[in-house]
């Protein structure tokens, strides 16, 4: 039996539709995160799910039992859930220990255990120091270490996180990553987790749906939903990528003046390619590399006479955009620093076909 399941979830507010028709189900002790752009329903999907809004149509389950409908909610604090939000919403006139204890005192728990549970828990969050300071001694990353704490010690059946890393710095929000994921792996608790940081997701997740305009465009495991999208929309939102248009004829595509056999891509790419004509291709700038001198033929690779026409230096990589014979875009090409080439040179481009991706709109 799953633990947490959307079926046919839809909001509206009069009559514009913000989400529509999501159906999903969550293991037990998965993670999964909700990722869109601002506005694409992510947040009013978790706040369904905590209670806070009804659905206009479709049911929410926990443990099989129905907790939301269009005829009925379960109030917030009878569903076994833990919210953290992205103010961390912990109180100012409280030390860290009686925030953390503080939803083991409206359990009615003996003294003696609450006191164990948030020593045990604030070890767990590297914060046992700081037990007895206020939340206006702490930086940014030790409140949300607290929110978390907070949340987790009352073991909770579904833990609720909407862009809890927002108010972070870039330093704190990829430290923050990590602290999340291993929190997770220590207590396994069922989690559903927005955000519109897709390294956030890619890091934290087991799973992540990637939300457009109300619907769910794709959901996968996130090194699939990289190597393998389904959209448009979901090629360009996770990564970079050159969305390139082709041509199908029944055994080969024809790219720009490039004609491959299907037999030399992905088998999985394969199988999800549209049968029509007309098709538009994922190619990630990292499938492709730059040669100063010809390679040597493989079978796997597409291989183009290319001229260099921008480039800009990131310190770690370099991102350059490169003309090719047939293609009416220059192609984004990512390589390492030391493969300097200057504006306007003729080069070869190089492509891994098994990392090309047809798309389905």
């Amino acid at each position: 039996m799953s633990k947490l399941e959307l079926d046919g979830l839809a909001k509206r507010f009069g009559s514009t539709v913000v989400v529509d028709n999501f159906t999903m189900s969550l293991g037990q002790g998965e993670f999964v995160s909700l990722l869109g752009p601002s506005g694409c329903g992510k947040t009013t999907t978790l706040r369904m799910i905590a209670g806070f809004l009804a659905p206009s149509a479709g049911q929410i389950r926990l443990d099989g039992k129905e907790i939301s409908s269009p005829e009925s909610v379960m109030a917030p604090e009878t569903r076994s859930m833990s919210m953290i939000f992205q103010s961390y919403a912990i109180w100012p006139h409280m030390t860290v220990g009686e925030n953390v204890a503080f939803g083991l005192k409206l359990r009615k728990l003996a003294a003696a255990q609450i006191e164990r549970d948030v020593k045990e828990m604030l070890k767990m969050v590297r914060l046992e120091s700081f037990i007895d300071r206020y939340p206006a001694e702490l930086s940014g990353g030790q409140q949300q270490r607290v929110a978390l704490a907070r949340a987790i010690v009352v073991k909770p059946s579904v833990l609720l996180l909407d862009e809890p890393l927002s108010n972070l710095d870039a330093n704190l929000r990829e430290e923050m990553r990590f602290e999340i994921r291993r929190l997770h792996d220590a207590f396994r608790i069922t989690t559903v987790y927005v955000t519109h940081d897709q390294a956030e997701a890619m890091v934290t997740s087991d799973r992540i749906a990637v939300m457009n305009a109300g619907k769910v465009e794709q959901v996968d495991q996130p090194a699939r939903l990289y190597a393998l999208p389904k959209t448009r929309f979901v090629a360009s939102f996770i990564g970079k990528t050159n969305l390139v248009p082709a041509n199908r004829d029944k055994d080969a595509i024809t790219l720009g003046s490039s004609r491959i056999a299907l037999k030399a891509l992905h088998p999985e790419a394969i199988s999800q390619w549209p049968e029509r004509q007309d098709l538009s291709l994922s190619i990630r700038p990292q499938s492709l590399q730059l040669h100063s001198q010809r390679p040597g033929e493989r079978d796997s690779y597409l291989l183009w006479p290319a001229r260099i026409v921008a480039r800009a230096y990131l310190g770690d990589t370099w991102d350059y955009q490169v003309r090719v014979e047939g293609l009416e875009e220059a192609l984004r090409v990512t390589a390492r620093p030391q493969e300097v080439f200057e504006l306007d040179q003729s080069a070869w481009l190089s492509l891994d076909l098994p990392q090309v991706v047809a798309l389905h709109d």
